[in-house]
């Protein structure tokens, strides 16, 4: 008697949930802080003023640090930080700052956005929202590096975080791996871009607002 053998089909994987999930008021707040951050980096487009007039950036820091602190709010009221994510994300903000330290892009090689991908990917949008600002922020302290480009790279180093949060949570394994390294890549390139695009107007020289 010949015995036939059924190949074993293995069962789809359910989505891994986020560590940190996101409520509709957390998703509503980083909606608010995203649009935000795009007219921190588009308001010499939106600006009217008369030719020939010293035109100094908008006070950005009274903006984007509420916004911030309204995402951690918004989380906490809804459960989705507990003391020990908070913790967590003080550990990350601060190793982020001490890698920045080392690691100043030199040949093209930048491990501050390492973590907050990976942290974005693990935690959920809203931590790596909050990660990318803190860390940003703290490295800035740690290395004096206060300036005028500070919100910028906040929140733009936010959305790169936020972004490794909302990748598909499906793909798992290696393709997973490939799906971080081409984000990291492409995120990189964005991120220098946005950041150009924070300067333009005072590099170039030839700026006329409105």
């Amino acid at each position: 008697m010949s015995s036939s053998t059924t190949p074993r089909v293995r069962a789809p994987q359910p989505a891994r949930p986020a560590a940190v999930p996101v409520s509709r008021r957390t998703a509503a707040v980083l909606v608010v802080a995203g649009v935000a951050g795009l007219l921190m980096l588009l308001w010499p487009l939106l600006l009217d003023a008369p030719a020939g007039e010293r035109v100094d950036p908008p006070f950005v820091f009274l903006v984007l640090l509420p916004v911030v602190v309204a995402v951690v709010l918004a989380e906490v009221s809804e459960g989705g930080l507990d003391p020990r994510v908070l913790a967590v994300l003080g550990v990350l903000s601060a190793v982020v700052a001490v890698v920045r330290g080392v690691s100043p892009g030199t040949g093209g090689v930048e491990l501050v956005f390492f973590l907050i991908i990976l942290a974005g990917r693990v935690f959920g949008p809203g931590f790596g929202f909050v990660l990318g600002c803190t860390s940003l922020f703290a490295s800035a302290l740690l290395t004096a590096g206060v300036g005028p480009w500070l919100p910028f790279q906040m929140i733009c180093s936010a959305w790169v975080g936020m972004g490794a949060g909302l990748l598909p949570r499906r793909v798992t394994g290696r393709g997973e791996l490939v799906l971080l390294a081409v984000y990291a890549a492409v995120a990189a390139y964005v991120y220098g871009l946005l950041m150009n695009l924070s300067s333009w107007p005072f590099l170039t020289g030839v700026y006329v607002p409105g």
